[in-house]
């Protein structure tokens, strides 16, 4: 149980470009912006990233960055990374979504990892 604790309490960190950013938790913010972007929740979060890469992990990176880096933009992130850094960036990105997030969602989401 403690070291679920500690798991769930560690930073998540990406390296975008020659900086290392640290992703925000999941909260009502990500979300939101998950809902609001995508018209489906998180546990969407595979068949998006199948169908639309990309644009689905760009979305994703910017609301996990935007509590703790609200001067980027989702332009600037993207420039940020590049296609080799799908693979890499896009299991950190479902890593931050299902820290904690139930059983049966985070299932669906490591598909993707």
């Amino acid at each position: 149980m403690t070291d679920e604790l500690r798991k769930k309490d560690e930073p998540i960190k990406v390296q975008l470009g020659s900086r290392e950013y640290e992703l925000s938790p999941l909260n009502a913010n990500v979300l939101a912006h998950c809902e609001d972007e995508f018209g489906e929740g998180v546990d969407k979060v595979p068949q998006l990233l199948s169908k639309r890469p990309h644009s689905t992990l760009l979305s994703i990176l910017y609301a996990l960055l935007q509590d703790n880096y609200p001067e980027l933009s989702k332009a600037d992130i993207g420039r940020l990374y590049s296609i080799d850094d799908y693979e890499r960036l896009s299991g950190q990105a479902v890593k931050a979504l299902t820290i904690n997030l139930s059983d049966n969602t985070k299932k669906a989401l490591n598909k993707v990892e």
